[in-house]
């Protein structure tokens, strides 16, 4: 682990987001240990998740196997917080199945946690870089004229289902912070600060630190 403090001689801003939307499924986790999700409303979890999905972990049902590729646009995601009455969400990426048809998961999940699933589409993980940098701008009262250069941290999770797209990437932040340069990193697993003050760990998200001149 590195932990570096910094002491900014310019004044900086920043925003933690996911790129995704909640869909009208939802459950609760009614086993699970650490990033082991055994069940979902009583039933296995994974059966459940597959369902939920229309198909999308079939393949590994059987046996258990890897499915992070084909489970990075449907993630489970848990409410944090909300402004203006719209709920902003943390989520979870499962990366593999078990044989037992439990869900493993890049993050930690409880029991009694009200599970959602999510959706996203490369449309929307091509675009919300350039969205999360002009939040941090936002929330800084900034513009991009006022910024020397920025911090971008892009889930590795979501940069692998975009790779052949990350022109465009690049392409929305330089047009958001108009082409003020910026230092970019891949993680699997993303900690930062929601807008309303929590400090969570989650996957499949991106945050932009900004600073001023």
């Amino acid at each position: 682990m590195v932990v570096s403090v910094l002491f900014p001689s310019v004044a900086t801003a920043f925003a933690f987001h996911s790129g995704y939307s909640p869909t009208a499924v939802s459950g609760k986790a009614t086993r699970a240990e650490g990033r082991v999700l055994h069940e979902i409303d009583g039933r296995a979890a994974a059966d459940v998740y597959n369902e939920w999905t229309q198909g999308a972990v079939a393949g590994a049902l059987a046996e258990g196997g890897n499915v992070l590729a084909s489970t990075t646009l449907h993630p489970l995601g848990r409410v944090v917080g909300s402004v203006g009455g719209v709920d902003y969400f943390r989520l979870s990426h499962p990366d593999s199945l078990t044989a037992d048809h439990a869900i493993t998961l890049f993050s930690d999940i409880e029991e009694g946690d009200e599970l959602v699933l999510m959706e996203g589409s490369v449309d929307s993980l091509v675009s919300r870089a350039g969205r999360v940098a002009q939040s941090a701008l936002d929330a800084g009262k900034m513009s991009a004229e006022d910024i020397s250069g920025a911090l971008v941290v892009y889930c590795a999770g979501c940069m692998l289902t975009v790779q052949s797209e990350m022109d465009r990437v690049v392409e929305g932040l330089n047009q958001t912070l108009s082409g003020a340069p910026f230092l970019g990193n891949f993680t699997f697993g993303e900690q930062g600060c929601f807008v309303g003050g929590e400090n969570r760990h989650g996957n499949l998200m991106i945050s932009v630190v900004v600073f001023g001149k």
